[in-house]
């Protein structure tokens, strides 16, 4: 759970669990439902998920929610436009997404879920890359001097890649990558996003390569 928000689903199926969250959307201001979004994560997931936009004032955002075990969870919350979003205002959007659920499950009295918010004090690298052999490579790439650009901490960061796109069986969360680089190893945004823009660009290029 990247942002601490889990459905407690008892007693429902998931497509009732989906239903709830595509009336949610379609019945509250400022959300909507995408339902080719929410079919195309789900297939990369391969459990049950969904997508849904948000857009007030402030901008933009989209929130993956996706089956995690027994329950389902927020995995993820993505710029509607390019970039990335810092922690601390995801976190913000997620306290939004929570409260405007959890009021609109009691006004339509759907007591058969429950929605909970607890705010991680701290990302590690394991729950953004997941894979032991994956963030091996990573961890190689950050153990040596990654900040000086050297063609030799490039190359260890495109070996990353690589592994990445051969060992992953699910999608990196790019924005929480970079939420781990600002925060928690406290490199500058402009650090972060080249580091992130490399992956996420390396990523695609290998994905079309194997299909060329």
């Amino acid at each position: 759970m990247a942002y601490g928000v889990r459905f407690s689903t008892k007693h429902l199926s998931d497509e009732e669990v989906c239903n709830i969250l595509i009336y949610f959307a379609n019945n509250t201001e400022n959300y909507t439902y995408r339902e080719e979004f929410s079919k195309r994560y789900t297939k990369a997931m391969h459990v049950p998920s969904c997508w849904i936009d948000y857009k007030d004032v402030k901008g933009n955002v989209g929130y993956a929610i996706t089956k995690n075990g027994k329950e389902y969870s927020l995995e993820n919350i993505s710029p509607c436009e390019s970039g990335f979003i810092p922690l601390d205002i995801a976190i913000e959007y997620a306290k939004t997404f929570v409260y405007d659920l959890r009021k609109f499950l009691k006004r339509n009295i759907h007591n058969n879920m429950k929605v909970s918010f607890s705010k991680k004090k701290r990302i590690k690298l394991e729950n953004v890359i997941t894979g032991k052999k994956t963030r091996n490579y990573f961890e190689r790439y950050l153990s040596a001097h990654p900040l000086t650009h050297h063609p030799a901490d490039i190359q260890r960061l495109d070996i990353f890649i690589c592994a990445a796109h051969r060992y992953s069986r699910k999608a990196m969360d790019i924005d929480l990558l970079y939420s781990y680089l600002c925060n928690g190893l406290k490199w500058s945004e402009e650090e972060s996003k080249w580091c992130c823009n490399r992956i996420e660009t390396g990523l695609k290029i290998l994905k079309v390569n194997k299909k060329f």
